[in-house]
């Protein structure tokens, strides 16, 4: 995936295609990415997204120690993605762990899921109220902003329909 940088500081990548035998995107599902994010001294964020163009959900981890759930429109095309911050925290940031970052829907309602490979942190977990929306862009988000080159490294996506 290809991320898509903008002027305030959100960049995305999206799926334009899945393998053989994924099915549509629906509203019941989880969009996981696992990464690490560098501390370069400049605030760098990493995680899942999924929206449309009307509405849609970042779950970011950033290297100041905080996590941020934010609603945004403009996913999935290329005009500016703007956000809303809905809910943050903090969490114990190691530049040299890969985050598991995942984001799931359903029934009205998202949940921000984190897992941590390194030391003895316990599972993030956060919810928060959606209403009813189906995506048609899933993937991965990057903020950054002071420096739309955010130098987050991503190893893993994965996408996944609920029940």
């Amino acid at each position: 995936m290809q991320a898509v940088t903008n002027s305030h500081g959100y960049s995305f990548g999206t799926v334009t295609a899945f393998p053989h035998g994924v099915p549509q995107l629906t509203a019941s599902n989880t969009v996981t990415v696992s990464g690490e994010i560098s501390n370069n001294g400049q605030p760098q964020c990493l995680g899942p997204a999924e929206g449309s163009s009307t509405g849609g959900y970042m779950g970011l981890l950033c290297n100041n120690g905080q996590w941020y759930i934010d609603a945004v429109a403009n996913l999935g095309n290329n005009s500016v993605v703007v956000g809303k911050q809905l809910a943050t925290g903090s969490y114990p940031y190691n530049s040299s762990t890969t985050y598991v970052i995942s984001l799931t829907f359903g029934s009205g309602s998202g949940k921000l899921g984190v897992t941590f490979s390194q030391g003895s942190a316990s599972p993030l977990s956060e919810t928060f109220s959606t209403g009813q929306f189906t995506p048609d862009a899933v993937g991965y988000a990057l903020n950054n902003p002071y420096d739309n080159n955010a130098p987050a490294t991503i190893d893993g996506f994965t996408y996944e329909v609920g029940s």
